[in-house]
């Protein structure tokens, strides 16, 4: 559900370019950076934030990074002008970044560990969800109100989410010990680096061509 939810705050801008574009006095063009400035912040800010918050409690930073998603969407939903929607987006991009991140190293906290591969996998599942209905959802929703409420949606779920978390979240566990040094080590290994360029191309063009 949490990966739902992250996919479909990614994925629902391109839907509504251009209500957003309309409604805030700027150009498609313009507009188009809402989607290419969270992918390129996302990218870069997962590894990196991502190993900066592991020193710290898992269930209190998922929690707060929830939080601040919540916040992140309902700034969207308000903004008032372009600057202020890009900067919400560009905030809820390094935000969704190191969420999802975190929330992966809770499967083995959540269940048993021969079906620890299965949970990650269904977190996966969970973008490629909200990518299918999103863009639908958000078009179908701006044909009767304004895209703001697409904002809406996602700012009820979230809190809805908020409360699952805080009441079924593991609590007992420790922070790993790891720094980001030793974490950034991987960037070593050849066949880490060709999977990460073979995704970025792949997303590359297909999102390029989804988006417009």
């Amino acid at each position: 559900m949490l990966s739902f939810v992250l996919g479909t705050c990614e994925y629902v801008v391109i839907g509504i370019l251009p209500n957003i574009a309309e409604d805030l006095n700027v150009s498609i063009t313009q507009t188009g950076l809402l989607i290419s400035a969270f992918a390129i912040v996302y990218s870069v800010g997962a590894p990196l934030i991502t190993a900066y918050l592991s020193r710290f409690p898992r269930y209190r930073t998922v929690l707060s990074l929830m939080f601040l998603f919540t916040l992140g969407n309902v700034a969207c939903m308000l903004a008032p002008n372009y600057p202020v929607m890009l900067a919400s987006r560009i905030f809820l991009a390094a935000v969704s970044s190191a969420l999802i991140s975190m929330s992966m190293t809770f499967a083995p906290d959540v269940a048993p560990r021969k079906y620890t591969s299965s949970v990650i996998s269904w977190i996966f599942a969970g973008f490629n969800i909200a990518s299918v209905f999103g863009v639908p959802f958000s078009m179908f929703i701006v044909q009767f109100a304004s895209w703001r409420v697409a904002f809406a949606f996602i700012v009820v779920v979230s809190i809805l989410l908020l409360l699952l978390m805080v009441k079924f979240l593991p609590t007992k566990n420790l922070p790993p010990t790891n720094n980001i040094m030793e974490q950034l080590v991987l960037l070593k290994d050849r066949r880490i680096i060709m999977a990460v360029s073979a995704m970025i191309l792949s997303g590359s063009s297909a999102y390029c061509f989804y988006t417009y």
